[in-house]
């Protein structure tokens, strides 16, 4: 146990592990052991400090301490604190450690933190005040199974209608069972002499190299391994209903709707016009779009046009079909098919080319290096 002198002339005391006796403080230049029961060696957990008790504003207590009156705190479980309702101090804790502040008292006196199941008015104290004297002391409290501790004031001569407010800061707490931390480990001592180097033994006469075995029957050749799976993705639009609205200059071909994908997350469409390339890579892209007028069609990379991608075609009512290896730079790049900036007019997707069935436009796009 250990005893630190604190301002004002008063002794403040310190538990070093909980144990058979509380330290309390007197007066000015006293201190007082009061024994308490033996409890089961227990290890030190600290926390943040938390606020759980506050009477100023009802927290934990309400209202103030009134002298004579000793009131219980609960303090392990799910509690009120300045932060929300909390679990501070797990059940079966042996004790708390807490910071306990007493201010705005009407009297001098002094202020005793105690167990939850202690009887009768305490003749020690935790802390001691003048009239209105803000004053703060460290406690260690002993926990009975409740969880609770006990806090009570006694004014000055006894009197029972003097107030004092308390605010009680949990810094930590022990269990019952647990090993302490390991200490540091000690400084490494000074390193011995070397001794005397032996003598060096006779070399001993090369050995006979010897005779090379014989070379091994070579084995089956084994089986071919598996192909690499190949990545690859198909989108598509179907006409009548998709791409009813004519696709504008500078616009994208919408294909709304999924086919066959081989490398789900690596090749997927965000939404009907913009498809998703995951992996920074070469891709094979393949697209045909039936349209009614002459025009063309460029794929985009990131909202760039890619000039060496522009198909299209002078006249006539037939496909637009392009292919063009694309490389991206960076993951999670972009492409579309678009109308180019610099296309002469608006693009009609033909509906039902050629029969009464819906026809398609088509988009496959493969991961190959």
């Amino acid at each position: 146990m250990a005893f630190v002198r604190g301002s004002g002339g008063l002794w403040r005391s310190r538990w070093a592990a909980v144990g058979a006796a509380v330290a309390v403080t007197l007066g000015a230049g006293g201190w007082f052991v009061a024994s308490a029961a033996e409890s089961t060696p227990s290890a030190f957990t600290a926390i943040t400090p938390v606020r759980v008790v506050d009477s100023r504003v009802d927290l934990g207590l309400s209202g103030p301490l009134v002298s004579m009156q000793p009131r219980v705190v609960q303090v392990t479980g799910s509690i009120p604190t300045a932060d929300g309702p909390a679990t501070i101090v797990p059940a079966g804790a042996t004790a708390v450690v807490a910071n306990v502040t007493a201010t705005d008292s009407t009297s001098a006196g002094f202020v005793t933190v105690r167990p939850g199941d202690a009887t009768g008015m305490p003749t020690t104290s935790s802390l001691n005040f003048a009239a209105g004297e803000n004053v703060a002391n460290s406690v260690t409290v002993q926990l009975p199974v409740t969880g609770s501790f006990q806090v009570s004031y006694r004014a000055s001569g006894g009197a029972t209608a003097d107030t004092v407010h308390l605010v009680v800061d949990v810094v930590g707490y022990y269990v019952a069972g647990g090993a302490g931390a390991a200490g540091p480990a000690g400084p490494a001592g000074a390193q011995g002499p070397a001794g005397a180097q032996g003598p060096a033994g006779a070399l001993g006469a090369t050995g006979a190299p010897g005779v090379p075995g014989a070379q091994g029957v070579p084995g089956p050749q084994g089986s071919p391994g598996p192909a690499a799976a190949s990545v690859a993705a198909e989108f598509f639009a179907l006409m009548p209903p998709d791409n009813a609205p004519t696709v504008a200059v500078g616009a994208d071909v919408d294909f709304p709707q999924d086919g066959p994908n081989t490398g789900s997350g690596l090749i997927e469409r965000l939404s009907a016009h913009s498809i998703l390339l995951s992996q920074i890579g070469t891709y094979k892209v393949s697209f045909q779009v039936p349209v009614d007028e002459a025009g063309q069609l460029v794929l985009t990379v990131n909202g760039t046009e890619l000039a060496y991608t522009v198909v299209g075609r002078a006249t006539g009512t037939s496909q637009i079909v392009g292919i063009a290896l694309v490389q991206t730079t960076v993951v999670n790049s972009i492409l579309t098919v678009r109308n180019p900036e610099s296309g002469n007019s608006a693009l009609t997707i033909t509906p039902l080319a050629g029969g009464s069935t819906p026809v398609s436009a088509s988009l496959l796009i493969e991961l190959i290096g």
